[in-house]
């Protein structure tokens, strides 16, 4: 299930942080929080574990009314309508317990990069995923992160990689596979007992950008900390996916590839095959 709340600035917020995905996964926190304390702190602090990786199991994406006018970190909003689009599996009750709230009307503030901006929930409402296939497209609302460790002999640490389209296909359907198969055990309580998924970049997508000089991915800064920011390259590209059409939801509701709860992997059904 998915839940889209509409937010409207106020008090002449004519400015909305760039760099949102920290303080907007925050905001769902606290939001939750209100609704459930106990579900908000384990989620926080724990998540759902299976083979020594937590999982949070939401996702979120920001869309404008208007297409967003950015400067330097800021976002000049204007009068612009923001819609917060949450998104989670049934069986983690996120979704139910942040409905018996009453946000309409709420008013929320929303800081970073030094960039203060207050908003009023005008409206909320749920909605549920387009209909399903075995061979879709993915429109992606939010970039797809898909990551690997890599070892740093000289350093003796290993760093996060981040594939792109450049990267080969055959681990990048590796890594997400092996993503929604944790997923889909911890939400079913099951392994996955199906062929794997098929993985597919939309390749004339990625032609027309290239032609137009336009980048197909995106660079996000995370801002716990102002001193210390975190780089994480993701993907917007469209993608086909061709399989098991309940390990596809599991991707479309608890998000594709990584760090899904910082607001990765948000992606819509255009066009089934």
């Amino acid at each position: 299930m998915r839940l889209k709340i509409s937010l409207k600035p106020i008090e002449n917020s004519h400015l909305f942080p760039a760099n949102y995905n920290y303080p907007i996964s925050a905001l769902i926190y606290s939001l939750l929080k209100s609704a459930s304390p106990e579900h908000s702190e384990f989620l926080h602090d724990e998540g759902y574990t299976i083979s020594g990786k937590a999982y949070k199991l939401f996702t979120f994406a920001l869309e404008f009314s208007r297409t967003p006018i950015f400067k330097n970190n800021a976002i000049l909003c204007g009068d612009n309508t923001i819609f917060l689009h949450i998104s989670s599996p049934n069986s983690t009750n996120l979704i139910s317990q942040l409905c018996t709230l009453n946000l309409t009307g709420r008013r929320i503030e929303i800081v970073g990069d030094n960039i203060f901006s207050k908003l009023k929930i005008i409206k909320v409402e749920t909605y549920q995923l387009n209909e399903m296939g075995q061979r879709v497209m993915v429109k992606l609302r939010s970039p797809i992160v898909i990551a690997k460790g890599k070892y740093l002999e000289n350093e003796n640490r290993t760093q996060e990689e981040y594939l792109t389209y450049e990267s080969n296909i055959d681990d990048i359907n590796k890594i997400l596979n092996e993503n929604l198969f944790n997923k889909y055990a911890l939400i079913f309580n099951r392994n996955y007992a199906d062929t794997p998924l098929k993985f597919k970049w939309d390749h004339d997508y990625v032609k027309q950008r290239m032609n137009q000089s336009k980048a197909f991915t995106r660079l996000i800064r995370i801002t716990k900390d102002l001193h210390r920011p975190i780089e994480i390259r993701g993907n917007m590209i469209p993608f086909y996916i061709e399989g098991n059409e309940e390990l596809i939801k599991v991707g479309l509701e608890a998000g594709f590839g990584s760090k899904n709860s910082m607001g990765f992997g948000f992606g819509d059904i255009i066009n089934i095959q």
